[in-house]
């Protein structure tokens, strides 16, 4: 695995240096060695193909990829994960993993280890773009507590003795669930070069800076997950950083593109992933959708997949291969301050929920002076287990904020956003 997230990492680099010609060639070439895996391996992608008559097409150029069905989240949710995947489910090599649910309830996604490390690499790339380099620190602001290790840390055991041995590649782990004051303190202890957050969660930390005056002057913030407006990078700019990576993906394809310093120019990471721009007429504007293929994922293939984002001002070029996207309209949640001083972010949220399966989609909401509400959508199925399922979410809840009264509302459906296509999983209501 080593030498394979080498090879990767080398890929990534020379990819910046291929002419056009060379991309489109290894493209094409990736494009057709997973459309023809895919077409046999997978029972949805084959009898999808079959009936869409390019069972048999050979992919000679981009145009002959135009011939194949563009699929969304709702054609992969009907076809369920067994007839997408390409190995079986129960496979000791491959993990599972959740989608957000901002377009619907959260679907499993799977992966091979080595897919799903590859994304890993992707970030690190975009950072020693950057200036980034091992003895220098990096501090992870999240869900998780600061003991955590993930799993490529485990199964790249070369990487702790690095750790410890040389005290190269230093990660310290930050909980989003502590005070801000305290985290606050504990960047100023270990003075990262490195900051890595959400945007919602880097928005609660700005602005109690802004309220101590303070500018943690971090050299470098790479932020990932939500969209971020231009107010937070004003905001950002002036308590957190000077410089910031803000990274596009989706769980179906993680890391898709990065920009630097919000140019509104994403580079996309050539070698991963195929993007295609279609044109879509909503309230009488025209608005842009990307159509993704995850080149290098053939457990659960994503082939030209509609992932529910719009693009606000594309980078539109006359041929493909399409290098740069502009800006994503995606999501965008609000922030509630709780009673005792601590905040509930879309990241807190997501950490909480992403394994209730027993509800098909989450919110909560706030409107002044009033309690929080969990409105949770189930399926017609679990209708009988109600008070169970409203149980378990107010023991989910509780474990986290034992101190904060929270009221739970079943309802039938959420209201999306006409633009981004996406509902809040967390509004303040005024």
């Amino acid at each position: 695995m080593y030498f394979k997230l080498l090879n990767y990492f080398i890929e990534l680099f020379l990819f910046d240096f291929y002419s056009v010609e060379t991309i489109k060639k290894k493209q094409l070439q990736k494009f057709r060695n997973l459309f023809n895996y895919a077409k046999v391996h997978s029972k949805f992608y084959h009898n999808l193909y079959k009936e869409a008559g390019v069972y048999d097409l050979e992919i000679n150029d981009y145009e002959d990829i135009k011939k194949i069905p563009i699929i969304n989240k709702a054609d992969l949710r009907k076809a369920t994960s067994e007839k997408i995947l390409t190995l079986k489910q129960d496979d000791p090599s491959l993990n599972i993993r959740f989608t957000s649910g901002s377009t619907g309830e959260p679907f499993k996604i799977y992966m091979k280890k080595i897919e799903e490390y590859t994304g890993h690499i992707r970030l690190t790339y975009t950072y020693f773009k950057r200036g980034y380099n091992p003895f220098k620190k990096i501090a992870l602001l999240s869900r998780y507590e600061p003991s955590h290790k993930f799993e490529i840390e485990k199964d790249l055991s070369i990487l702790t003795k690095l750790q410890k041995t040389f005290g190269l590649f230093r990660r310290y782990n930050l909980s989003i669930y502590d005070p801000l004051d305290k985290i606050i303190e504990q960047v100023q202890d270990i003075k990262p070069f490195l900051l890595v957050s959400t945007p919602g969660i880097l928005t609660m930390l700005a602005n109690k800076l802004n309220e101590l005056n303070l500018n943690l002057n971090i050299p470098l913030v790479l932020l990932t997950s939500e969209t971020v407006s231009d107010n937070q990078v004003k905001l950002f700019k002036n308590t957190v950083g000077r410089k910031f990576i803000d990274v596009y993906g989706c769980m179906e394809c993680p890391s898709i593109a990065y920009e630097f310093d919000y140019n509104g120019k994403k580079k996309i990471f050539l070698n991963s992933s195929l993007m295609e721009i279609t044109e879509q007429q909503k309230d009488q504007k025209i608005l842009y959708k990307p159509i993704i293929t995850n080149l290098i994922h053939y457990a659960m293939p994503v082939i030209r997949y509609d992932v529910g984002d719009y693009l606000e001002e594309p980078i539109i070029q006359d041929k493909m291969p399409i290098t740069e996207i502009g800006r994503i309209l995606g999501r965008i949640d609000d922030t509630i301050e709780l009673s005792n001083g601590k905040f509930l972010a879309h990241h807190h949220a997501h950490e909480m929920f992403i394994n209730f399966i027993e509800c098909e989609q989450w919110k909560f909401i706030k409107k002044r002076d009033e309690n929080i509400k969990l409105q949770l959508k189930i399926s017609k199925e679990n209708e009988v287990n109600k008070e169970e399922i409203r149980d378990k979410a107010l023991y989910i809840w509780k474990k986290r904020y034992p101190d904060q009264d929270l009221l739970i509302e079943f309802v039938d459906f959420f209201e999306v956003d006409k633009i981004s296509g996406k509902f809040k999983n967390i509004e303040n209501i005024k």
